[in-house]
């Protein structure tokens, strides 16, 4: 038995993300920064880290696909 065939057919499913997002300088007297975040699952824990978008999003529906969550990208901007 799966872990998501728990869900009834008639509940939503739905899966939530804690995404943190902060700047870091890369180093003194250096204007330009560098963007970093991570990401948290928080039905099951798993985290990922990322300095772009892509990687997060691909974070983000690689964890709802495991729980049975099919997004479509047209979802996703």
């Amino acid at each position: 038995m799966s872990k998501h065939a728990r869900v009834k057919p008639d509940q939503p499913r739905y899966a939530s993300f804690l995404v943190r997002v902060r700047q870091e300088p890369e180093g003194t007297g250096n204007r330009n920064s560098q963007w970093r975040g991570s990401v948290e699952n928080i039905q099951n824990g798993q985290k990922g880290h990322f300095t772009d978008m892509e990687a997060l999003i691909r974070f983000i529906q690689e964890v709802s696909e495991e729980q049975g969550i099919s997004l479509e990208k047209e979802y996703i901007a």
